[in-house]
């Protein structure tokens, strides 16, 4: 639900419910995702888009903690290796797809070199 959030100048249960279910290949009822919505509000995760009814948005709270939860897990899936840039992996993570993909083909508009650039070497 995070990544539709932060991508999005607005996203509804709705249409997270049918991305995930599409990412997934799985139904996912926006019934399903409410009460989620609901504690992320709660939370000041997201709010009320101020503009489009129905609509939500993630908070700076929201995104700092969508940041380190992505980094984290993505540490965990290397198993603190530095096999692949993190960075590169936040940048697609949060990039406005419809910028980066081409809607037809699926593919990369922009160069995955530039994407997916060599990875900062740690000490």
């Amino acid at each position: 639900m995070a990544f539709g959030l932060f991508r999005s100048g607005g996203y509804t249960v709705e249409s997270t419910a049918a991305d995930i279910g599409h990412y997934f290949r799985t139904r996912v009822e926006p019934d399903d995702l409410q009460s989620t919505f609901t504690r992320m509000l709660e939370c000041e995760h997201i709010a009320l888009h101020p503009k489009k009814p129905s609509h939500y948005v993630m908070t700076r709270a929201g995104q700092a903690t969508f940041e380190r939860v992505f980094f984290g897990f993505m540490r965990l899936v290397d198993g603190g290796q530095n096999r692949f840039s993190l960075a590169a992996l936040w940048q697609l993570a949060t990039a406005n797809l419809d910028a980066i993909v081409d809607p037809i083909t699926k593919d990369f508009i922009v160069d995955p070199d530039k994407l997916f650039g060599p990875k900062k070497e740690t000490e």
